[in-house]
């Protein structure tokens, strides 16, 4: 970390290839997919460039830093993502009544289309991505596989489990929003 301190790009760098892998497996404990892990753990390393200056060795260990920062990224991402969830099922019981005809009706179709959204979005991004191919814009597993250039056998497995955990995903009770209208 003296080095990093210094501005040593290559002591960023070995840390950076001794702590990435450990980070991204961290941040997915979170319940965040790996896109969204990564993109934390990037983040953490732009921290630590440009706050070195705040690790204290006498407080504790790189390591320990490191995923505290990791930890405290990935609960923010955590709390945004729960934030929008909330705030568009605040928008629509906000709502007057005469809005729409069928009120109930809407609402749970609206509840559905925000608890879809949220489970999509702890898809992996490689099965997230072939499941919107194919079941929003309707398209074939052949025509998804040449398209995203895959073997069709890597994009039947891919819908496959992104399916199965979607499935688990939304089949879960502590899943449920959590809506209070403060």
């Amino acid at each position: 970390m003296l080095q990093v301190r210094a501005r040593k790009q290559w002591a960023l760098d070995i840390l950076y290839d001794r702590y990435l892998m450990r980070g991204i497996r961290h941040a997915r404990r979170s319940g965040l997919d790996t896109q969204t892990a990564e993109d934390i753990v990037a983040e953490a390393f732009f921290k630590i460039w440009f706050q070195a200056e705040k690790f204290q060795s006498a407080r504790g260990t790189f390591s320990g830093w490191f995923h505290t920062i990791v930890h405290n990224l990935a609960i923010d991402e955590l709390r945004r993502l729960q934030s929008r969830t909330n705030a568009q099922l605040k928008a629509y019981l906000d709502r007057s009544p005469n809005e729409h005809e069928d009120n109930e009706n809407e609402f749970l179709h609206a509840l559905e289309q925000i608890q879809l959204r949220a489970a999509l979005a702890e898809l992996p991004k490689s099965q997230r991505d072939l499941l919107e191919l194919a079941y929003v814009q309707g398209m074939s597993r052949r025509e998804i596989a040449k398209r995203m250039a895959l073997p069709l056998g890597t994009v039947h497995t891919r819908v496959r489990l992104g399916k199965e955990k979607l499935k688990r995903l939304l089949q879960d009770p502590a899943r449920s929003l959590n809506y209070s209208a403060a």
